[in-house]
């Protein structure tokens, strides 16, 4: 799968998400609207943070 059509895939489930917004609330909302595992688990990694827009949940699923 290419890197874009993984991000648009995942900028699917930041629907109805209001920024700026931390880790956890971040990863809950991604979880409950059914995100690959994968995802959530990289965005666990990256610990508690502020995540200020879509673009910064973008960056931190980078490679």
């Amino acid at each position: 799968m290419s890197v874009l059509v993984h991000e648009v895939r995942v900028q699917s489930h930041l629907d109805g998400l209001q920024f700026p917004v931390t880790t956890s609330v971040l990863v809950d909302h991604i979880r409950r609207s059914g995100a690959p595992d994968h995802v959530v688990e990289v965005l666990e990694r990256t610990g508690e943070r502020i995540f200020e827009d879509r673009l910064a949940v973008s960056e931190a699923l980078e490679p």
